[in-house]
């Protein structure tokens, strides 16, 4: 078998050397600027999903869950062995926080307690109703004798406790079982 030579290969040989380009193809800088873009903004996800999660104890701490309602209140306890009821004539109060310094003025809050209390508890129910002002004037007071970062600093589940505390100490016929509250804000 006798070797030949393909015709069309000196022909392909001849086309690519005679048509070599001299100087750089250019891209197009559409890609280029998409993707410089595109960087952004996952470098901006990412650096704001590691904000939320460094912070998120912080945001924690200005977000409030809200309380039930007084009647899940109630509805629950139907459930258990411990039946309750709720006062809830205390209406809503706006105690001034105490001011952080001389040249500071206090934060107003907003504050609508109410609490539960055993449902048979007759007697307790007409000791809270006469001492209505007198648990104002105890949720009133705590509020006015701290700050606002102090009561940020403390939590609302333990200003609860303390005012629950404070409540029944003035209480002789029973005992309030919770302190809710409906309203609990600050405003600048």
């Amino acid at each position: 078998m006798e070797y030949r030579e393909n015709p069309y290969t000196q022909r392909a040989q001849e086309f690519f050397r005679d048509n070599v380009y001299p100087e750089t193809v250019k891209t197009p800088r559409l890609p280029k600027i998409l993707s410089v873009v595109l960087m952004v903004v996952v470098v901006g996800f990412v650096s704001t999903g590691i904000l939320f999660i460094a912070f998120n104890k912080n945001a924690e701490n200005q977000y409030r869950r809200n309380d039930p309602t007084p009647q899940k209140v109630i509805n629950r306890s139907k459930r258990s062995k411990t039946k309750v009821t709720t006062y809830n004539e205390l209406g809503q109060m706006r105690p001034i926080t105490r001011a952080p310094s001389e040249t500071e003025a206090g934060t107003v809050m907003v504050v609508t307690p109410w609490f539960s209390f055993p449902d048979d508890d007759t007697p307790l129910y007409e000791e809270i109703s006469q001492k209505d002002r007198l648990i104002k004037s105890i949720i009133f007071e705590y509020f006015t004798t701290h700050t606002k970062e102090e009561l940020l600093l403390t939590g609302e589940k333990k200003i609860k406790e303390e005012l629950t505390e404070q409540i029944n100490e003035q209480l002789v016929m029973g005992k309030i079982t919770k302190l809710y509250f409906d309203e609990y804000q600050f405003f600048q």
